[in-house]
């Protein structure tokens, strides 16, 4: 058979089938294609995937301590009870048994010869303690006075008594105990009682007690040094009148 040759129409036939079939493919992305065309998708690549870094672990936590066990509340403090002040005890200074005379015992010229006669021939003694503590002065004292001689060499007169030195440093107070005493002088003895209970006010300072005023009343008492030796105490100094008498004085215990 002789192969039939394309003339002009034929080429128009082709032509107007190629463009229906483009109108077809340009369809089918707009409708739904027949059922009896099959269309073959390509798979479609898949996206690259993130990787997602495991969770970091993190150490377990130390755990935690029990909470310390609180304090238990002070208890309210009880006041204390109140006790009567105990009661306060007399001061002693080594001499408080001597309280009367009766257990003093009166004064005498025996008890003073370290006075008429050590001192008078010579030096205080080196090895005394002197006294500086009104505390230790207060209490009874044998004492003796001797006359220094102004207007003859005979009035040298002695008194032996027993003295009582009370109060304190600022307010000190020396009282004269003679009842029963004499004195003694050229002319013999003499009466002293008279005196008993006069007292004399003043001070003490370091080691002095300076007592009573010659303006006020007559006399003045200078106790010039308080002193310890051998366990035994003393006192020397000297008493002056506004008439101008002077007298020595010394004090001793016990």
């Amino acid at each position: 058979m002789k192969p039939k040759k394309f003339g002009p129409l034929d080429m128009l036939l082709a032509v107007a089938v190629v463009a229906a079939m483009g109108l077809n493919v340009y369809a089918f992305g707009f409708r739904k294609a027949p059922a009896d065309v099959n269309i073959v998708v390509s798979p479609t690549r898949p996206l690259p995937s993130k990787e997602v870094p495991p969770p970091t672990e993190t150490p377990d936590a130390p755990p935690e301590a029990p909470p310390e066990p609180s304090e238990p509340p002070e208890a309210p403090e009880t006041p204390p009870s109140e006790e009567p002040p105990a009661p306060e005890q007399e001061p002693t200074n080594g001499f408080e048994e001597y309280r009367g005379f009766s257990d003093f015992g009166s004064a005498s010229e025996s008890d003073f010869y370290w006075f008429t006669v050590d001192l008078r021939n010579g030096p205080m003694p080196e090895d005394r303690t002197t006294i500086t503590d009104f505390f230790s002065v207060i209490g009874y004292w044998k004492a003796c006075t001797e006359e220094i001689p102004v207007f003859s060499p005979d009035d040298n007169g002695m008194e032996f008594f027993n003295i009582e030195i009370s109060g304190s440093a600022d307010q000190s107070t020396l009282t004269y105990h003679t009842d029963g005493f004499a004195g003694y002088d050229s002319s013999g003895s003499y009466d002293i009682s008279a005196r008993e209970g006069e007292s004399y006010t003043g001070s003490f300072s370091g080691r002095e007690l300076l007592l009573g005023d010659l303006e006020a009343h007559g006399q003045e008492i200078t106790l010039m040094e308080f002193y310890w030796l051998d366990g035994v105490q003393y006192a020397v100094g000297e008493i002056s009148y506004i008439s101008g008498e002077r007298q020595n004085i010394a004090l001793v215990r016990p």
